[in-house]
């Protein structure tokens, strides 16, 4: 079977040997990850079927691996938007598609509920999970004492909902591949902490910036005062990234998992507030297959 057919079994296309490009960024905010892959040489029916379906939750599994570590889930998600073009020499064909995680149901999924004083927490987030009818990933829950105050109702979208939710009560809401996390600000996941080192894939040596982005933050407003709404918004939901490392593609690592860094200059706990996979199978980009952790400092311990 050609690698890019239908395979009727699984109802699915699957594309295995073919030059690709691809771009993956995840962060940790309630904003829909983005993916971008552009495919070479496509045939005309693949084309023709992604045209009939992109925007109508078209699921797209990338997976990639080396050879000795095995294939990692880099994204799974829908296609929101495709490009279909050709070399001036018309022998190229290019297929861009543009991924959104979660996406459909981050936008469109609605929620209508109230809750009297003292509800507990825990209850109305997983009514609020769902609603948005998506599966739970890393979920860290309140504790049993964490109640309403006061009566509220909660309308709209679900998304903005959590997101509301969270804000509020120091946590962390985000879609990671197709799943809800709904985890704790400035705190590590206790669990599958990754190590990074030279010897699982560390990129060159790291070292700490000279200013924070808190303090960058605070400089700009004395700099400029009439930036000040624009940079409030731009740095109040997000975690203080000190730190960007480099280190082979590796699929498993997203936004929250835990980081040890072991590294020549910094050793201690890190989370990842943002994660960018790159790699291209074929043509300029072949071999450098990487992913880009932006690093927040978090407390920790290895076991």
């Amino acid at each position: 079977m050609d690698d890019y057919l239908k395979d009727n079994e699984e109802n699915a296309y699957r594309v295995t040997d073919l030059n690709i490009d691809f771009e993956i960024r995840k962060d940790n905010t309630h904003q829909p990850n983005k993916g971008y892959i552009t495919l070479y040489n496509l045939s005309d029916s693949f084309v023709e079927y992604i045209n009939q379906n992109a925007g109508k939750s078209l699921a797209v599994l990338l997976r990639a691996g080396y050879t000795d570590t095995g294939m990692n889930t880099l994204f799974s998600g829908e296609v929101s938007f495709f490009e279909d073009n050709w070399d001036g020499d018309l022998i190229t064909r290019k297929t861009k598609l543009t991924l959104g995680d979660g996406e459909l149901a981050l936008k469109t999924a609605t929620t209508a509920r109230s809750y009297r004083t003292n509800t507990k927490l825990n209850t109305i987030l997983d009514d609020l999970i769902s609603d948005l009818a998506l599966p739970k990933g890393q979920i860290i829950r309140y504790s049993d004492n964490d109640v309403l105050p006061f009566s509220k109702s909660f309308t709209g979208t679900a998304s903005e909902n959590l997101r509301n939710l969270a804000n509020s009560t120091g946590r962390t809401f985000s879609v990671q591949d197709s799943s809800v996390y709904f985890t704790v600000k400035g705190k590590a996941l206790p669990q599958n902490i990754f190590i990074l080192n030279e010897s699982s894939g560390l990129i060159g040596i790291p070292t700490p910036r000279t200013m924070s982005a808190k303090q960058e933050y605070v400089l700009q407003q004395k700099k400029d005062k009439a930036k000040k709404e624009e940079l409030k918004k731009k740095y109040q939901n997000k975690e203080d990234v000190g730190l960007t490392v480099s280190c082979l593609l590796n699929g498993a690592v997203l936004p929250e998992t835990t980081v040890y860094l072991d590294s020549i200059y910094l050793k201690g706990f890190y989370k990842a507030v943002e994660v960018i996979h790159t790699g291209s199978y074929e043509g300029d980009g072949e071999g450098s297959w990487t992913t880009e952790m932006k690093l927040a400092e978090v407390q920790g311990k290895l076991e």
